[in-house]
C-alpha cells in the first residue's frame, strides 16, 4: 500500500459535516403503544468538552501548528492499481492543525463522551419495529458542524388481551 498525501476538502467545507447518528432500542408496552407517551433514555454521546468549551486547549490557543502526520492538508490518502483513497488524518481529525498544548480532559478533540437523557415522544399508533427519528441529538462532530440525529427503534411487548 503506497501512503501518500492527498489533497481533501478545505476546513471550511470539513466544519460542515454532520455527526454520527446514534440508535437507541426500547420497549414500550402495548397500551402505550396505542395511547402514546412521554418516557426517558438515557444514552451515551459525543459532546462539547466541558474543561476546554469545545476549544481543545485549556488556555485559549488556536490551531495554528500545522499537523506533522498529513502535512498540515487535513487527509492522507493511498492508491491501489487504478483506485484512489483518501480519508481524514487520525491525528489533527481533518484539521490539518493541531495545537502545541491540549487539553487533558479531551485530548484537544473538544468533545467527551458523555451519558444524557432525552425525553422521547411515543406517538400514538406507533408499531412494533418503527423508528422514532430525533434530529440534532446525536454525536457532535469533531471539527464541528451539526451534531448528529438520534433513532429509537421502537419494540412493542406483546400483551395477553391482545
Amino acid at each position: 500500500m503506497n501512503k501518500r498525501k492527498k489533497n481533501g476538502p478545505k476546513n471550511q467545507q470539513q466544519t460542515q459535516a454532520k455527526g454520527e447518528d446514534i440508535t437507541k432500542h426500547i420497549e414500550v408496552s402495548f397500551l402505550e403503544s396505542v395511547q402514546g407517551n412521554e418516557i426517558s433514555i438515557t444514552y451515551k454521546k459525543k459532546s462539547v468538552c466541558c474543561d476546554c468549551k469545545g476549544k481543545g486547549s485549556n488556555k485559549g490557543e488556536k490551531f495554528t501548528k500545522d499537523c506533522k502526520y498529513c502535512d498540515g492538508e487535513g487527509y492522507l490518502g493511498f492508491s491501489e492499481g487504478l483506485e484512489s483513497y483518501q480519508f481524514p488524518c487520525k491525528i489533527c481529525k481533518g484539521r490539518g492543525k493541531v495545537l502545541n498544548t491540549m487539553c487533558k480532559k479531551c485530548d484537544g478533540f473538544g468533545v467527551i463522551m458523555e451519558v444524557v437523557e432525552e425525553k422521547v415522544q411515543v406517538p400514538k399508533g406507533i408499531s412494533n419495529g418503527q423508528t422514532i427519528k430525533i434530529p440534532g441529538k446525536g454525536h457532535l462532530n469533531e471539527v464541528g458542524g451539526v451534531p448528529g440525529d438520534l433513532y429509537v427503534k421502537v419494540k412493542v411487548k406483546a400483551d395477553k388481551k391482545f
